[in-house]
């Protein structure tokens, strides 16, 4: 890349912008919770993109960044509502677009089940990701990744029927 680091950064987010949204997507259902999380991933991209050194591809380095402060912020979250005093808290939804398929919704609702890692393995074996890539980006075996995708599959299938069932 070359070029002042300003216009590469720009490019960078303009052309990689798909997996920012994709991520926060499926971790922050609500449309401003969705907003102020990409803001955040967009300054850790910045605050890291100075330090990125070629040894993976661009795409990878900005998933594991997104995943990773995605992930931070998910925990923070979490230790930010226990800590909170006791008020009611409203069960968050995927929410549901007019036109969209029924399908896709039904997925993303059955997605939206599994475990902070879990939803991050699907989210990057959906993109295209190779067990490889998504072990390396997790920290993870190849291997493990692998048996852990089975069993998510497996879970998936059978959260899906069941609620196919449901309608």
């Amino acid at each position: 890349m070359a070029g002042r680091p300003e216009d590469q950064f720009s490019d960078m987010v303009v052309k990689y912008k798909g997996i920012i949204k994709s991520i926060c997507l499926v971790y922050y259902h609500d449309h401003e919770e969705r907003k102020d999380a990409q803001q955040d991933v967009l300054v850790q991209l910045w605050k890291a993109f100075p330090t990125f050194r070629n040894e993976s591809k661009i795409s990878t380095w900005i998933y594991r960044v997104t995943l990773n402060t995605i992930l931070a912020k998910v925990r923070q979250d979490r230790r930010e509502i226990l800590r909170a005093p006791r008020v009611e808290i409203q069960e968050t939804h995927l929410q549901m677009h007019p036109f969209s398929d029924d399908h896709l919704q039904l997925l993303r609702r059955c997605i939206d089940t599994l475990g902070t890692d879990e939803k991050a393995m699907v989210i990057l074996y959906l993109e295209g990701y190779s067990n490889k890539e998504i072990g390396e980006m997790l920290s993870l075996s190849e291997t493990n990744i692998g048996t852990k995708m089975h069993r998510i599959r497996e879970r998936l299938r059978q959260i899906f029927k069941a609620a196919q069932h449901e309608y």
